[in-house]
């Protein structure tokens, strides 16, 4: 309790989270004949993230190196995300074929609650300015970032497991994915704005296309060198590939919705004798050149990773299970930040400073633009990429009927140019996992 906002003053302008979650699942299984099944389901999420706080009405105000009063400028914010989904399987038995078949649709709504400065927001200079009633501004949004956004989210697929013959197993698949986007992420649709190298609304991505194949291999030799190897029937040999993709989280909606003209934050330089009243303000949404934007490219793509492994399984005299294997993955657009109009330092810039001594001699970032009549243009972009290589061996005893003893050992290597979903550095990262044992 009372562990968010402004904790300055204990729990006076603290606030608490609120978490209320409700779940609904129905499910239908009808046998159309032996040979035909059918399963439908359908789920319904909610949660209700709250943030109340013990005092929502004092105005924010910080006064620079002591203490703020009130709650955070950041409050109030919450979420209520509503989930639907219909999902429905179609199995069937065909000779040698297990194939299965359907569609997953999810409908989501999402409010989020993102106030921002709604309370009005004093800033005071210093203890003295506090005291003599002089603040340095006061503001309050007239227009959030508040939104009420909805998505739709389709998945179908087929996949057929065929039986080639006792030894062999083969399996095959498809399916097709494709989600909406909602305010097209809130991209530019004014003339303005897009001449100052913000994006458009992103578009929605329809070749999401993902396959999938796998295969089981399990011979029988009572003789001859690969008897030693397979055993009658005692190793298996597996692999697969497939690709599997993410869906663009509702995160993106949030990050990207401050933009103009959306939120309208009049400011009051130089409030005298106002506080703790809120000062009238108005206004409406002013196109800024030098305002950052925050956005996501407009050609954004969905973030994918393709899987694939490789294992030997074999068991050996009777109470042992030996397997060996490779796993591995490549991802593929996935979500990082970068910046479109950063400041760069040339060459020249770096040997003045270096010859002179003076680091002031540098341009101010915004001087150092590629162009300086724009401001910063983040982009939340869909460009990052990753690596896993893994290889494993684990060992299995059966000791007696109810207790079981295992080892594995597992060596990887990861190569990420992004390892947090809205970071910008540069990783490269490499682990090692030991040996374990489990009874």
């Amino acid at each position: 309790m009372g562990q968010i906002s402004n904790t300055q003053f204990g729990t006076l302008f603290a606030g608490n989270q609120v978490i209320n979650d409700n779940n609904l699942a129905v499910s239908e299984t009808h046998v159309f004949s032996p040979r035909l099944l059918n399963e439908f389901r359908f789920s319904y999420v909610r949660r209700n993230l709250q943030f109340p706080e013990n005092d929502p009405t004092t105005p924010s105000t910080a006064i620079t190196g002591f203490f703020s009063i009130g709650g955070l400028a950041n409050f109030p914010q919450g979420r209520i995300q509503n989930d639907y989904q219909f999902s429905d399987t179609a199995t069937l038995q065909q000779g040698r074929h297990a194939i299965k078949f359907g569609a997953d649709i999810r409908r989501l709504q999402l409010f989020n609650l993102a106030a921002f400065d709604s309370k009005g927001t004093f800033q005071f200079s210093s203890l003295q300015d506090f005291l003599n009633n002089n603040a340095l501004f006061f503001q309050q949004a007239l227009q959030t970032a508040t939104f009420d956004a909805h998505q739709t989210e389709q998945f179908y697929f087929a996949q057929d497991d065929i039986r080639v013959n006792q030894s062999l197993t083969l399996n095959l698949g498809l399916r097709y994915e494709y989600s909406s986007v909602p305010f097209g992420f809130f991209g530019a649709t004014d003339p303005q704005s897009l001449a100052a190298l913000v994006p458009g609304p992103v578009r929605p991505d329809k070749n999401n296309w993902a396959p999938g194949v796998g295969f089981a291999f399990s011979p029988h030799y009572k003789s001859g060198p690969l008897s030693k190897v397979f055993g009658d029937g005692k190793g298996v040999l597996r692999g697969g590939y497939r690709i599997a993709y993410d869906v663009l989280f509702f995160n993106l909606l949030t990050v990207d919705a401050s933009n103009f003209p959306r939120v309208v934050v009049p400011r009051i330089d130089n409030a005298t004798d106002q506080f703790p009243n809120l000062a009238p303000v108005s206004g409406s949404a002013m196109f800024n050149p030098l305002a950052t934007y925050v956005n996501t490219p407009s050609d954004a793509k969905t973030p994918y990773s393709q899987l694939y492994s490789l294992s030997f399984q074999r068991e050996v005299h009777g109470n042992y299970i030996i397997e060996v294997g490779y796993t591995g993955s490549r991802s593929i657009n996935q979500v990082n930040q970068l910046q479109a109009n950063p400041g760069v330092l040339t060459a020249a810039q770096a040997a003045t400073v270096v010859a002179t001594g003076n680091p002031n001699s540098i341009p101010t970032v915004q001087q150092r633009r590629v162009f300086p009549q724009f401001g910063s243009r983040v982009l939340i972009d869909t460009a990052a990429e990753a690596t896993y290589n893994a290889g494993f061996i684990s060992i299995n005893r059966r000791l007696t009927r109810n207790l079981q003893f295992g080892v594995a050992y597992t060596y990887s290597k990861l190569l990420s140019n992004n390892d947090e979903s809205l970071g910008s550095r540069r990783d490269y990262r490499w682990f090692t996992a030991g040996a374990t044992g489990l009874l």
